[in-house]
């Protein structure tokens, strides 16, 4: 009877459909979610989003970080998205970052070189992007961290 480490959880969500299935292998710890000044409704201010991974992860091809209902990322308005890591391993063959969606960015990470090479090495990696604070708080102002398998990843669900 394995036990499995929870870093979240949504109830009455479906599990995985047709060949997908939970990796119970991954060791994530709780992400992490700062400002870089105190945030202020209808501005503009920096958020870094911080996690560790204690181990490496196999299988990774994106993160996702979905933001609240009302919160709007500025990267097209003169922001950037920054990977704050240097070890993080970013795709280098294409444009690493995908923000075309103002509610969510992706991370596309590097392809492996190969098998022995397909994962996430263990660490702590940094975020950072310019966020548009709504002029009201949402009633669940849920950020989502998501790691993905595939580099088309645009919903937490």
């Amino acid at each position: 009877n394995e036990k499995l480490r929870l870093v979240d959880a949504a109830s009455q969500i479906g599990g995985p459909t047709s060949g997908q299935k939970f990796r119970k292998d991954y060791f994530v710890d709780m992400p992490f979610l700062k400002w870089d000044t105190p945030p202020q409704a209808g501005e503009v201010t920096i958020a870094t989003v911080e996690v560790t991974f204690p181990r490496r992860c196999p299988l990774i091809r994106a993160i996702l970080i979905a933001l609240p209902e009302k919160y709007r990322h500025d990267i097209p308005g003169g922001g950037d998205l920054i990977s704050v890591n240097p070890f993080f391993p970013v795709a280098k063959d294409t444009e690493w970052r995908i923000f075309w969606n103002l509610r969510w960015v992706r991370i596309l990470m590097a392809k492996p070189k190969n098998e022995l090479s397909d994962f996430l090495p263990g660490g702590t990696y940094q975020f950072k992007l310019p966020i548009i604070l709504p002029a009201s708080v949402p009633d669940k102002p849920e950020w989502y961290f998501c790691l993905c398998s595939t580099t088309e990843c645009s919903d937490p669900d």
